[in-house]
C-alpha cells in the first residue's frame, strides 16, 4: 500500500487510539500527525515496501532543512516507525519493511547538522525570588506552591479541595487528570504542612486557585502572566516547567534518585534522572557526602 493511503488510516485509529480513560484526547494523536507529515511530503505516492534507505535519510533530511531540533527529529522519526509496525499489523506492509527503518541510527549530539537545543534546567533562584514581587498574590502561591510539590503546570491550575486528601499531616492531592493516566499509573502530590498554607482557606469548595475574573488558569495563561512579570523584573527568564526540575534535583540531593522519583510520580529513575541538573554545587555536596560517610 501507499503512504498517501495508508497514513490516514493510521491517523484516524490513532485519533480514537490515544485517548484518556475518560476520552478525553492526549496530544499523542497531534504528534503523529506532525511526525507522518514529512513522509507524506517525500514518500506520498511511494509504495511502503518498496522504501530504501535513501528514502529514509531524505524523510529525515526534510525535518533537518525544516529546522527541527535534533531531539524533536529522532522523536518523530520513532514515530514514524510506529506507524510502519502498525501498517504492517494492518496487513498494509510486508513484515520485512520495518528493519530498513530500524537501521538508520538516530542523530547524535554535536554529529549532525540538526540544531540542538539547551537542556532544560532548574529556574534560577535568584531570578524566582526577583519575580515573586511582580506576581498577582495568587499567582506568587502557585509558583511556590509549583516550586514545593514539583507538580506540572496543568496539575497546578487545576487542584481543587475536593481532590486533596487532608488526613494526615502530609495532604496528597490527586489529579482528576494526569500527563501519565492512560498508562495506567496513579499520581499523588505530596504537599508538607509548609505549603499547605499557600492554598488558602481549607473549608473552600471547588477550585483552589480562582482569578478575578471567575475562572482558573490553563497552563499558558499562568505562563503568561509568569512571563509579564519576568519583563518588569528585569531578570533572567525561566519558565514554569523549570520549577519541576527545581523540585526534583533537590529532592534527589536530600534523599536520592528514588525519593524523587516518587515525589516526581514517575514510573523509572530514568525518566527521573531527565530532571537532574548535574550542577558544580551538587557534584560537591556529593563529594561531602562520600567525605563524611
Amino acid at each position: 500500500m501507499r503512504f498517501s493511503d495508508s497514513v490516514p488510516l493510521f491517523l484516524g485509529w490513532a485519533d480514537n487510539y490515544y485517548r484518556k480513560p475518560t476520552g478525553k484526547e492526549t496530544r499523542e494523536a497531534t504528534n503523529l500527525l506532525h511526525a507522518t507529515r514529512p513522509l507524506l511530503s517525500v514518500l506520498a505516492s511511494r509504495e511502503i515496501d518498496a522504501v530504501t534507505a535513501s528514502d529514509v535519510e531524505a524523510v529525515r533530511q526534510f525535518m533537518i532543512d525544516s529546522d527541527l531540533a535534533r531531539n524533536t527529529i529522532n522523536a518523530r522519526m520513532g514515530r514514524v516507525r510506529r506507524f510502519i509496525r502498525w501498517a504492517i499489523s494492518n496487513k498494509h506492509a510486508k513484515p520485512e519493511s520495518i528493519l530498513i527503518w530500524e537501521s538508520i541510527a538516530p542523530l547524535k549530539y554535536g554529529r549532525s547538522p540538526a540544531r540542538e537545543t539547551r537542556p532544560v534546567t532548574s529556574a534560577d533562584v535568584g531570578a524566582f525570588n526577583a519575580t515573586l514581587p511582580y506576581l498577582p498574590d495568587m499567582v506568587r502561591s502557585m509558583v511556590m506552591l509549583q516550586l514545593a510539590t514539583g507538580m506540572r503546570s496543568g496539575e497546578l491550575c487545576s487542584i481543587r479541595w475536593d481532590l486533596i486528601d487532608r488526613r494526615d499531616d502530609v495532604w496528597i492531592y490527586i489529579p482528576a487528570e494526569h500527563k501519565t493516566e492512560h498508562h495506567g499509573h496513579d499520581r499523588n502530590i505530596a504537599i508538607l504542612p509548609p505549603a499547605q498554607e499557600l492554598l488558602g482557606e481549607p473549608d473552600k469548595v471547588g477550585y483552589v486557585y480562582v482569578h478575578g475574573r471567575g475562572g482558573i488558569y490553563t497552563p499558558d495563561s499562568y505562563r503568561r502572566v509568569i512571563t509579564r512579570a519576568i519583563e518588569k523584573a528585569d531578570c533572567a527568564y525561566w519558565t514554569p516547567h523549570q520549577l519541576r526540575h527545581s523540585a526534583i534535583t533537590d529532592w534527589a540531593t536530600k534523599g536520592g534518585v528514588e525519593v524523587a522519583r516518587l515525589l516526581a510520580g514517575h514510573a523509572s529513575t530514568r525518566m527521573t534522572s531527565r530532571y537532574i541538573d548535574i550542577t558544580a554545587d551538587r557534584v560537591i555536596w556529593a563529594a561531602r557526602q562520600v567525605a563524611t560517610g
